[in-house]
């Protein structure tokens, strides 16, 4: 799903999202909320400031950021079932 986030309420059911262009983060972060419970796969621009836990996720994609290795471990209990980082 191709989202942008001029939309105020998302499906608690979606499972995969992706979010395109450079968003505010904490528009961002209250729009992750809303579906990160059934979320398998995330696909966003830049990593925002605070990320919602997100128990289902198997996959995600974070465009135009340089990864930091101190986020793993935030990453690996947020998304306790990612398998792919991209």
């Amino acid at each position: 799903i191709n989202l942008m986030l001029s939309f105020t309420i998302l499906p608690k059911n979606i499972k995969y999202l992706q979010i395109q262009g450079q968003q505010n983060n904490l528009k961002l972060n209250k729009y992750l909320k809303q579906c990160s419970n059934q979320l398998v796969s995330l696909k966003i621009f830049g990593l925002p400031n605070h990320l919602s836990h997100m128990p289902k996720l198997r996959q995600l994609t974070i465009q135009k950021v340089m990864f930091n290795l101190n986020m793993i471990s935030k990453l690996s209990f947020l998304c306790p079932y990612l398998e792919l980082l991209y």
